[in-house]
């Protein structure tokens, strides 16, 4: 079983995603992650839909065994290799891991809608339509000790016709959802 790995991580101006120093981080990044860890590592954007058309932040979506190898990894090995970028050319804006089974999630994922609801419950839900055509879909909790909270993952080709977000996330009744666009093509390294 492994856990699955959200991190939002913010490019400071005058960086964005496909820049050289970005480039290069990622360059860095991933191979050395995915050595350790033992699952690729995709980078997604939040859709325009749901952020302010000048963000400039990207999304890691990857697995870990557990949080103690991921933070493990963290300490001796990607600490050192984001030291260089800190504050400098990205900022680390959250980070969250899911008790849902990254090993799978397709590779070829185009797009993921990540839902967070409050409390331990999955809770009811009624579909809504967009969710037709979904090649993947996982539901789990909150892993990290001192957070609440329910996850579903949802994965697509593209963005789901009737899909409806908002800025900031936030649907109502304790529910986040968010898009998030495929930035590193449909096949992982």
């Amino acid at each position: 079983m492994s856990l699955t790995e959200i991190t939002t991580i913010g490019w400071k101006a005058p960086h964005a995603w496909g820049t050289d120093e970005v480039r290069d981080f990622v360059a860095k990044l991933r191979p050395c992650q995915t050595k350790t860890s033992g699952h690729p590592l995709f980078w997604f954007a939040l859709d325009s839909d749901t952020i302010p058309a000048d963000s400039a932040d990207s999304v890691i979506v990857t697995g870990w065994s557990s949080i103690a190898e991921h933070m493990g990894w963290v300490r001796d090995v990607g600490g050192p290799l984001l030291g260089p970028y800190a504050g400098r050319v990205l900022e680390l804006r959250g980070q969250v891991h899911l008790d849902v089974e990254f090993g799978t999630m397709p590779a070829e994922v185009g797009y993921l809608v990540w839902e967070t609801r409050e409390g331990t419950e999955a809770g009811e839900r009624k579909e809504e339509g967009w969710e037709m055509g979904c090649s993947w879909k996982a539901t789990g909790r909150v892993a990290d000790e001192g957070i609440e909270g329910m996850c579903t993952l949802w994965a697509f080709d593209h963005k789901p016709i009737g899909l409806e977000l908002v800025e900031g996330g936030a649907i109502g009744g304790g529910v986040r959802r968010v898009g998030l666009v495929r930035l590193d093509g449909n096949g992982a390294s």
